[in-house]
């Protein structure tokens, strides 16, 4: 084998180990934009071969993070286009903003780690409620058959545990800044 290709070939290593590391990031990202599970794990999957495929456009010290989550969003841009569901999709400048405030997202960030303390605080069912909503991408009225509660009772009950985790964060911050 040539240096050259063995060169690129450790270069292709390297971006894929980088995209081991930036992976639970990514998910987030792309789940935030395609709440759909199944259709997340294709996004990132066709991201992971796409990063792989331009590993050499890479320049090592550059901002990986910002580069395959540039990927992601065009990856996410697709299924939209392909999709039905136009009428409900986000606009590629929300996505595009979200985007940037993802690469800020950092699942070792100090945030991060507050909200998943803070999560771990919830009671079960109010748990399974966020879970149902944020990770499964149900509607509060698909949340209320599901547990039980009217879709009024959902909606005030998301919203006050949406506050009670933002008070949580940010009480969790303070102690760790002090």
């Amino acid at each position: 084998m040539s240096k050259d290709k063995e060169r690129k070939l450790d270069h292709t290593a390297k971006v894929q180990e980088l995209f081991v590391e930036h992976v639970a990031g990514l998910r987030y990202f792309v789940m935030s934009l395609l709440p759909d599970p199944d259709e997340a794990q294709d996004v990132i999957q066709e991201t992971f071969i796409t990063i792989t495929a331009k590993a050499n456009d890479f320049k090592e010290g550059s901002n990986f993070r910002a580069w395959a989550y540039t990927i992601a969003r065009f990856k996410v841009l697709e299924v939209f286009k392909k999709s039905k569901r136009e009428a409900n999709r986000l606009s590629e400048a929300a996505i595009n903003i979200l985007a940037n405030e993802a690469e800020d997202l950092d699942v070792d960030n100090p945030k991060t780690e507050a909200l998943n303390s803070c999560l771990q605080k919830l009671s079960e069912k109010t748990a399974t409620m966020i879970e149902l909503r944020y990770k499964d991408g149900l509607k509060p009225s698909k949340i209320a058959e599901r547990i039980g509660w009217t879709a009024e009772a959902v909606y005030v009950a998301l919203s006050r545990t949406r506050t009670s985790l933002k008070n949580c964060i940010q009480k969790q911050l303070k102690v760790s800044e002090g």
